[in-house]
C-alpha cells in the first residue's frame, strides 16, 4: 500500500511541473534526512523572503506571495486581479535512502479564483536556492565538533567530531576534556560560551586547545574551515 501511495505522488508530481514554469530538484541521498526538519528550514526560507503558506502537509507545501515587480505585474495583471501571485511549490518525497524535494514555480493571473491562468513565464529561476540548500547539506564552515552540554567538572567535553573537519585532522577524539581555550581556562566557561566562540568566528580563525585524556595533556591548534557534511547530495535536472 505504502507503495502505491508513493507511486501516485510521483505521478502527480511528474504531471505537475509540466505545468510549471520553473521545476527543479534535489536529493538529499541519506538515510539520516529527517523530512520534518528539512520542511521546517524551506518554510522559514521562504517565509523570511515574503512568502506566505498557502497550503502544507507531510508532502507538500504551497508559497505565494504578490508580484512586486512593475514589468511583471502590467504583463499578467487582469482589470479583476491587478496583482498577480508568484506561486512556488515544494513536494518533498521519501526514497528509499533519503528524501527528494521538488521545487515548482510559477507567475499565476487571477489567483486564487476560479479564473486563474498560468503565466508561460520562463525568466523565474529558483536555482540560487537550489544551490544553497545543496551547499548547506552538503558543507558547512566550522571547526567540525559538537560539545557536551554539561561540563565535566572543570572541563568542557569535546562531542561528535566530524570526519574530515579541522578536529579530526587534528586529532581530537570525542570525550577529550578541553582544559583551556586559547590560554582562557575552561574553569570559568560554560560551554554555550565556547559554542558561541566557535559560530561566530570567520573561516580562517584558529582556536588552541589544551586536551586532557587519562593522565595526558596535549595542545592542538584547529581552524575554521569547510567542513564536509555526513548528507551526500546530488541534484536531478
Amino acid at each position: 500500500m505504502k507503495k502505491m501511495v508513493l507511486l501516485i505522488f510521483a505521478m502527480v508530481i511528474m504531471l505537475q511541473s509540466a505545468c510549471y514554469a520553473y521545476s527543479s530538484s534535489l536529493l538529499l541521498d541519506d538515510t539520516r534526512i529527517i523530512k520534518k526538519d528539512v520542511i521546517d528550514m524551506v518554510v522559514g526560507n521562504f517565509v523570511n523572503d515574503g512568502f506566505t503558506v498557502g497550503s502544507a502537509n507531510d508532502y507538500q507545501v504551497t508559497f505565494e506571495k504578490p508580484v512586486t515587480n512593475f514589468l511583471t505585474r502590467a504583463l499578467y495583471a487582469t482589470p479583476a486581479y491587478p496583482t498577480p501571485y508568484y506561486r512556488v511549490i515544494v513536494n518533498f518525497a521519501p526514497t528509499n535512502g533519503g528524501l527528494k524535494l521538488v521545487l515548482n514555480a510559477q507567475i499565476v493571473s487571477n489567483p486564487n479564483s476560479g479564473h486563474e491562468k498560468i503565466a508561460d513565464d520562463t525568466s523565474i529561476s529558483y536555482d540560487n536556492y537550489i544551490n544553497s540548500l545543496s551547499d548547506y547539506f552538503s558543507r558547512y564552515v566550522g571547526v567540525g565538533m559538537n560539545l557536551f552540554l554539561e561540563k565535566d567538572g572543570d572541563y568542557i567535553k569535546a562531542g561528535t567530531i566530524t570526519k574530515g573537519g579541522s578536529a579530526d585532522k587534528n586529532g581530537v577524539k570525542t570525550g577529550d576534556l578541553i582544559v583551556s581555550v586559547n590560554d582562557i581556562s575552561c574553569k570559568t566557561m560554560d560551554v554555550l560560551t565556547l559554542n558561541k566562540m566557535f559560530k561566530d568566528a570567520k573561516q580562517g580563525d584558529k582556536f588552541k586547545l589544551l586536551l586532557k585524556n587519562g593522565e595526558e595533556n596535549r595542545e592542538v591548534t584547529i581552524e575554521v574551515d569547510d567542513v564536509p557534511s555526513p548528507y551526500v547530495l546530488s541534484k536531478i535536472k
